[in-house]
């Protein structure tokens, strides 16, 4: 699967509140907004797991940095 993909994906599941893996490759499935994410392919619950793997911080690092960097963007 493309990186790029699955890093938007588990992005956008963790703004949502989903941190399981196995819960999200479910929504792939069910959810049209994932559906559309994944351009309608199924990554297996393993295949989020591989992706977070290979990052060199924590997803949850990575959301917190992207989050942040969104929030300084803003002006108020």
């Amino acid at each position: 699967h493309d990186r790029v993909m699955l890093l938007k994906t588990l992005l956008f599941a963790f703004q949502e509140g989903n941190r399981s893996l196995t819960k999200i490759a479910q929504l792939c499935k069910t959810d049209i907004r994932y559906m559309y994410l994944t351009n309608e392919e199924r990554p297996s619950a393993m295949a989020f797991q591989r992706m977070t793997d290979q990052l060199k911080e924590s997803i949850d690092d990575v959301f917190f940095t992207i989050s942040k960097h969104i929030v300084d963007c803003q002006i108020i």
